[in-house]
């Protein structure tokens, strides 16, 4: 239940992250449009910085997911290791009866 729930986080931390971006794109454009309609800016080069600012939030927001995601997957192996070592101690434990009566 916990690793679902990480994983829907996952989710919908990269379903925001898409959303912000759409959302910055298109603030950006129309504050280049309003710069370069009103102020006399140099419309490629305002639209060139525009782009610029939205890569650089975009890239944090990627690299903030792609930290977490890591995160979540170095948990998960964590889990099924210490599951794994549990099964294998349980079944030592087991046998290890079987083997001194044999004896």
């Amino acid at each position: 239940a916990a690793e679902d729930a990480a994983a829907l986080n996952l989710n919908m931390c990269s379903a925001l992250a898409h959303v912000v971006a759409d959302t910055m794109r298109t603030l950006t454009v129309m504050g280049c449009a309003l710069l370069v309609a009103f102020c006399g800016y140099d419309a490629e080069h305002t639209d060139a910085m525009g782009s610029l600012l939205v890569c650089c939030i975009v890239l944090a927001i990627a690299a903030y997911i792609s930290f977490e995601a890591t995160a979540e997957l170095h948990a998960h192996r964590r889990r099924a290791r210490a599951e794994a070592g549990g099964a294998l101690q349980l079944a030592r434990s087991e046998a290890m009866p079987r083997i001194v009566e044999e004896c």
